[in-house]
C-alpha cells in the first residue's frame, strides 16, 4: 500500500522510457564507424544491419575500394584477457542489410581469386625449386664427368 491506497495485485514493472523514440525499434541506416557488438554480447543487431562472420576486413576494404559494398564495421563477438587487459575479439564484419547479399557474393569471388593466386604462386615456387635441383644435378654431373 502506498499513501493509504489499496493494492489491487502485484505491480507490473514498466521499462524506463525517456523519450518517444524509445518506444520503437531502432533502425540503423548508417553503419557505425567503429566496432559493433554482435550476439552473444547483445540480444540482436539493430534493424538494417547484418553480421557476416566469414568476411575478413582486408577483403571488405578491397570490395569497398572497388565500390561493391558501402560502409562496414568490425564485429565484436566477445572479449579476451591479454596482458591483464580486456581486449575485444573480432569475427567478421557488420554491414547494411541491403549490401549483405552483394557483399557475400563479391567476398566469395575475391576469396576464390586470392586462393587461385596463392596456388599459382606455390606452383611457380615449386617449379623454381625443381629447376634449381635439376641445375645442381647437371652441374654435379659435369664436375664428376
Amino acid at each position: 500500500m502506498r499513501g493509504g491506497e489499496a493494492s489491487s495485485g502485484p505491480a507490473k514493472a514498466k521499462p524506463a522510457l525517456y523519450s518517444e523514440d524509445q518506444t520503437e525499434a531502432w533502425r540503423c541506416e548508417e553503419v557505425p564507424s567503429r566496432s559493433v557488438l554482435c550476439p552473444p554480447l547483445v540480444q540482436k543487431l539493430p534493424d538494417g544491419l547484418v553480421h557476416l562472420p566469414d568476411a575478413t576486413p582486408k577483403v571488405m576494404l578491397a570490395l569497398k575500394a572497388e565500390g561493391v559494398v558501402g560502409e562496414f564495421a568490425l564485429a565484436v563477438v566477445g572479449f579476451a584477457r591479454r596482458g591483464g587487459r580486456s581486449v575485444p575479439e573480432h569475427r567478421g564484419v557488420v554491414c547494411r542489410q541491403r549490401d549483405a547479399r552483394q557483399a557475400r557474393h563479391a567476398h566469395l569471388e575475391l576469396e576464390f581469386k586470392l586462393a587461385e593466386e596463392a596456388s599459382r604462386k606455390r606452383l611457380r615456387q615449386a617449379a623454381a625449386g625443381w629447376r634449381r635441383v635439376l641445375g645442381l644435378l647437371v652441374k654435379r654431373r659435369e664436375l664428376r664427368g
